[in-house]
């Protein structure tokens, strides 16, 4: 029941991260769809309000030219107004006049009365046409008028266009679906098979291709330079907790957590284990330590041990110019020598790394005491040849030893995460420290899922 239930909750934690990337690309479609819907309506919308605009100042313009037309019409009719005025005068006073000499002869009064009546007719024409001119000029303005109107309503519906968003495109669908484009709907169906089948063909490749390749593999010697004709390395025995005798002038240096006791004598903070290679060190969780020296004639006693689990027990691993020891992330608690150094080892150029995982080791070399935490019992295997065992439960090793990765037993075990890929063989005499177990995996699914990527990186560089 509980592996179902484990299942169901990471295809549940599967489907609801692939339905959130299916609503994001929803959302950004919907988006860019709308923006450019919103472009398009506004470059016509402009298009419009530019064209009003020219109509406009052309009926301005001929409203202008009708204006100075009408103004020269009302002058012309006020001059033929007034000379019909000045000959209907000039007859009138004639007509008053007592004396003959006074009076306009016949013929001049004709013409007075001619120019009297040509006048009025042609006054009478002009402002006829001036009348049709100021007809004119309303019909303009009222065209003026309409074309206002229509802009602003032009404008109105530009400040509605530009207030869309991408949820009123997305209501107005009629299905959201049909917003996925080609290329978004074959992403989804990658994540899908990502999610739900690729976990299973991943691990179908790795323990049949790819494992049975490892196996036929030749061996891995880390440290192929080293000497292999002496030892150079003893074991203590395994304790809950230890108490460390300072000599004079000897440093002990111990991971948070992991002391409870400790006497006079200068102690200061050493943030690396290694200055010289901090993220190896902080890979390797030797930061933020605490170095404790003797600096007096009196003794010193440090005493280690886990304070969160009193259970695990440590192991010391005394090293005398030794070529290098592996140990395992995590699992070092506290180092003693001066002479103890550490050092890094590249494998990029060799296909076997890239095949077991790992393509850089760091490891201890030099003469001094290696403290190493372990679950449950810790034992050496140094007089072994020819063992095979799980990789967890490997926490050290020497770098001289040949190493092989062998393929797990089955392959249910490994698709249900039950055991890892490949068990560790060392073909030759062991010189390797095991662990009892490897303690409780943490469940959550997004810490394991985060725990998974960071540690298949980790175990690539060798940390």
């Amino acid at each position: 029941m509980r592996l179902l239930s484990d299942l169901f909750r990471k295809l549940f934690v599967r489907l609801i991260i692939l339905l959130l990337a299916a609503i994001t690309l929803i959302a950004l479609e919907a988006r860019e769809r709308n923006l450019d819907k919103i472009e398009k309506e506004k470059l016509r919308i402009e298009e419009k309000i530019s064209d009003i605009d020219k109509r406009i100042k052309q009926k301005e313009h001929h409203l202008a030219t009708k204006a100075e037309q009408q103004r020269k019409l009302r002058r012309k009719i006020s001059a033929e107004r007034n000379t019909a005025a000045r000959s209907l005068k000039a007859l009138e006073k004639s007509r008053n006049a007592k004396r003959i000499r006074d009076k306009l002869p016949p013929w001049k009064a004709i013409e007075h009365l001619h120019t009297v009546i040509e006048s009025n007719i042609e006054a009478a024409a002009l402002s006829v046409k001036h009348a049709e001119e100021t007809l004119r000029i309303v019909h303009t303005n009222r065209e003026i008028a309409e074309h206002t109107v229509e802009k602003s309503r032009l404008y109105n519906e530009l400040a509605l266009v530009e207030a869309d968003t991408s949820m009123d495109y997305l209501l107005k669908q009629d299905s959201f679906l049909a917003l996925l484009s080609r290329s978004d709907r074959l992403l989804l169906l990658a994540l899908f098979y990502a999610f739900f089948f690729g976990p299973m063909t991943i691990k179908s490749l790795n323990y049949f291709v790819f494992a049975p390749l490892a196996r036929k593999a030749p061996p891995i010697v880390v440290n192929t330079e080293a000497d292999d004709r002496l030892e150079r390395i003893s074991y203590g025995s395994p304790e809950n907790e230890f108490e460390v005798q300072l000599a004079k002038g000897e440093s002990l240096v111990v991971r948070p957590g992991w002391y409870s006791l400790n006497s006079e004598g200068s102690t200061r903070a050493r943030f690396f284990w290694d200055r010289s290679a901090p993220f190896a060190s902080y890979a390797m969780g030797l930061f933020n330590m605490t170095e404790f020296k003797r600096d007096s004639d009196a003794s010193r006693i440090i005493r280690i041990g886990c304070e969160e689990d009193p259970t695990q027990n440590i192991f010391p691993v005394h090293l005398d110019e030794h070529p290098g020891y592996v140990v395992r992330q995590g699992h070092v608690v506290a180092t003693s020598g001066e002479a103890l150094a550490m050092a890094k080892k590249w494998r990029l150029w060799d296909w076997k790394s890239w095949l077991f995982g790992n393509i850089r080791y760091v490891y201890f070399t030099g003469t001094g005491t290696v403290y190493i935490s372990g679950h449950g019992n810790i034992a050496d295997n140094e007089t072994t040849a020819n063992s095979r065992i799980k990789e967890q439960h490997v926490i050290g090793f020497d770098t001289r030893s040949p190493i092989k990765m062998m393929r797990t037993e089955t392959f249910a075990n490994y698709w249900l995460n039950h055991k890892p890929l490949y068990d560790i063989h060392f073909p030759e005499q062991g010189r390797y420290l095991q662990q009892q177990s490897y303690g409780q995996r943490d469940d959550k699914i997004f810490r394991s899922l985060f725990e998974d990527i960071m540690g298949a990186i980790g175990k690539l560089l060798g940390f």
